[in-house]
């Protein structure tokens, strides 16, 4: 039951908000200020420019799943249930979120260097990011419409069974992954 909140709405909202707002200012926003020429103008490849703004992300996005993993324990240490309840899976499933967040801000770091807007990449990366959690919504719900299920991001996280059976599912891992590193 305390596994829901990783897939709260309210969590995902402000965490993909987190991952889809850096990466936007990352490339686009630099380009959008004019501030890209002062990094361009330096003697750094320009993909280790990304790749180091890429990496910049991941503690912030670290930090976020871990304050939800300290509330829970937090939690479950005044409500007087920890010894019911195994904390280590929480840690679990602060993976799993680790690696939705970092797909989302992938992809939105792509968008970013395609649509050489901070404006542009910030809408598009939150729209295609909000159209990911409606397939997935509507998927799971409508069986006619099952099929559209592996096109969102959302399909790959599943925190209750990463809880449940403490550990992470290693094909939603890869592909979580796997789009990370494509889209970067």
């Amino acid at each position: 039951y305390i596994s829901i909140i990783f897939r709260h709405p309210l969590v995902l909202i402000s965490f993909s908000a987190f991952a889809i707002t850096v990466a936007s200012r990352a490339i686009g926003g630099e380009i959008e200020g004019k501030t890209i020429f002062i990094l361009l103008s330096r003697p750094i490849p320009r993909y280790k420019l990304l790749l180091y703004r890429w990496l910049a992300m991941i503690p912030g996005i670290a930090l976020l799943g871990f304050s939800l993993v300290i509330g829970i324990g937090i939690g479950l240490i005044t409500s007087d249930t920890e010894e019911n309840v195994l904390f280590s899976r929480y840690l679990v499933a602060w993976g799993s979120l680790s690696m939705l967040l970092l797909a989302i801000g992938s992809y939105s770091f792509l968008i970013s260097t395609l649509a050489s807007d901070g404006t542009k990449s910030l809408l598009l990366s939150s729209s295609f990011t909000l159209i990911f959690y409606l397939i997935d919504f509507v998927a799971e719900i409508w069986e006619p419409l099952e099929f559209l299920g592996p096109i969102s991001v959302f399909y790959y996280y599943d925190p209750v069974t990463t809880v449940v059976n403490g550990s992470l599912i290693t094909e939603d891992v890869f592909v979580l992954f796997g789009l990370s590193l494509i889209s970067l």
